[in-house]
């Protein structure tokens, strides 16, 4: 009831699965009542650029076209026999728009693709979209490193200059990033502006000068290329520069590559700086700089000092000394029992001078020889001494 009330069409779904299909059904019927299939020739509508030294009434039949309806500002050139726009044109402020509703291959213009005007009818077709170029605008660009200087000269076709207009240009990278900058006016008719390029590569430049209404008036389109840095720059093999270098420094030429890698008659010395090494050091001292002039030290710091390393340092003499006790006095008592078997010692051969007899003494008693005991500890007692002594010391 909803279909027939509204006109429209029911499709009963029995399935989420059958819900795309209707809509291709319903797209398919659509687009069908737009497209025209029958054979015909296009009448002509109106004056056009495009069909220059093209006669209207001469052209070759087509057998199909989209159906489209034109727009109000829109100017229509040739049209179908059911009235239906087949070429239309519509310009925008600078920008242009061209429709042709039929093809331009084998389907529907299989007589135009043989047609002997057929070239000139698309280059004109396609040209008439391009700007056209605009005489009384001259453009001129200078590249200074990275700053590009731009620099228009702009008149009317009675050659008068135009002052007082908004001048901008538009640069498109070769990223296709674009940046706007402003022309001043600096002399009559003349118009300038800087801006800097980040990248080499190929610059479109897009001029557009506008009257007091904010309307375009002119406009021009210039390119710019902004090549490598100049060490990228092939200058040949600059042989005659070589050759002045070698006499200038007494080098000589290598013939081959691997003469680079030849060894050497004289060894190459260099200068090495010295200042790391320097820096390193007195990075070191400073402390110890700041500390003598921060402490005071005086000589019984020293001998504190000095102390305190002997006590936590052991002395060789003492250990060889503490080990070597026991072997000292297997050596004393050997030479003593030694001296024992020998006796008394021999009388002084002849030729020597006789000692006086002293007087006679009255005989005293002999002391009693002391025993191996008292001996053994009157040499430990002498040892204890002596170490005493030393530790005094």
């Amino acid at each position: 009831m909803l279909a027939e009330s509204g006109g429209g069409r029911y499709y009963p779904a029995l399935s989420m699965e059958d819900v795309p299909q209707i809509f291709v059904k319903e797209a398919m019927e659509a687009v069908g009542s737009y497209i025209v299939e029958e054979p015909f020739y296009p009448l002509p509508a109106g004056t056009t650029d495009i069909l220059r030294g093209i006669d209207p009434l001469a052209l070759p039949p087509l057998l199909g076209y989209n159906g489209t309806t034109p727009k109000q500002t829109a100017h229509v050139a040739l049209v179908s026999e059911r009235g239906d726009p087949l070429l239309a044109q519509w310009q925008y402020g600078l920008g242009r728009a061209v429709a042709w509703t039929s093809d331009l291959k084998g389907q529907w213009a299989v007589e135009w693709v043989g047609w002997e005007r057929f070239n000139a009818f698309v280059a004109q077709l396609v040209g008439w979209t391009l700007p056209r170029p605009d005489e009384s605008l001259q453009v001129t660009t200078r590249l200074d490193g990275a700053e590009v200087h731009l620099k228009v000269d702009s008149a009317d076709q009675s050659g008068r200059p135009r002052d007082l207009l908004e001048t901008r240009a538009t640069l498109v990278g070769p990223r296709l990033v674009t940046q706007t900058v402003p022309l001043e006016q600096t002399a009559a008719g003349r118009y300038e502006g800087r801006t800097t390029v980040s990248e080499p590569g190929t610059y479109l430049i897009h001029i557009v000068q506008y009257d007091t209404k904010g309307e375009p008036v002119a406009q021009q389109t210039a390119g710019l290329v902004v090549p490598y840095s100049p060490e990228y720059q092939r200058t040949g093999q600059g042989t005659t520069l070589l050759n002045e270098l070698v006499r200038a420094t007494g080098g000589r030429v290598l013939e081959a590559p691997e003469m680079a890698f030849a060894p050497m008659h004289q060894p190459v010395t260099r200068a090495r700086p010295l200042w790391p090494a320097l820096l390193l050091t007195a990075a070191l001292l400073f402390p110890f700089d700041v500390g003598a002039r921060r402490l005071r030290i005086t000589k019984a710091d020293l001998r504190s000092l000095g102390a305190w390393i002997r006590e936590r340092i052991p002395r060789r003499g003492k250990v060889a000394q503490r080990w070597a006790g026991p072997v000292v006095l297997g050596d004393l008592f050997q030479a003593r029992e030694r001296a024992r078997r020998r006796g008394p010692r021999p009388s002084e051969g002849a030729g020597a001078v006789p000692h006086l007899t002293p007087p006679p003494q009255p005989p005293v008693a002999a002391p009693s020889p002391p025993s191996a005991a008292e001996a053994e500890e009157d040499t430990l007692a002498r040892l204890r001494r002596a170490r005493e002594r030393a530790r005094r010391r």
